[in-house]
């Protein structure tokens, strides 16, 4: 049986880097170990509001804290294909750049210090009959 190993490492939005050591084996995989430094992590975005369920074409609004940095917005749900995913007001003071299909970064302008908004549709189909529809997500966005 022959056996590799390989590392690879991992920068997410926030500049978190992760290292996953993957031991290949054959034709097969096997997770060997995964490390996130401490020092290296740090939260930056904290957004609170209801859950959603987007195919009851509801209107939800959340309030988001975060620093400089921006925060990233990621929508996932359970019995629903997500579809698409529009933005449906641009904020004042940042941009809103989509990343995935459901997904956001929202990005203050440069020094800014302050309240922000915006508001992203988010539309799916349920699966096995089970309806389909959009959310609208109304963000209240205050940078510190």
């Amino acid at each position: 049986m022959t056996q590799h190993s390989i590392e690879i490492r991992v920068s997410a939005e926030i500049g978190t880097v992760a290292m996953l050591r993957i031991l290949l084996v054959s034709t097969g995989f096997c997770l060997v170990s995964a490390t996130a430094p401490a020092q290296m992590l740090r939260v930056n975005c904290q957004t609170v509001g209801p859950q959603y369920h987007i195919v009851e074409n509801t209107k939800l609004d959340y309030d988001s804290l975060m620093d400089k940095n921006g925060c990233r917005y990621s929508y996932t749900t359970s019995g629903v294909t997500l579809e698409k995913s529009v933005i449906a007001k641009a904020p004042s003071n940042g941009t809103l750049t989509q990343t995935g299909i459901a997904s956001f970064f929202y990005t203050p302008k440069e020094n800014f210090i302050g309240k922000d908004n915006f508001a992203v549709y988010v539309c799916g189909t349920g699966r096995r009959g089970k309806g389909s529809g959009c959310a609208r997500f109304n963000y209240n966005v205050t940078v510190h």
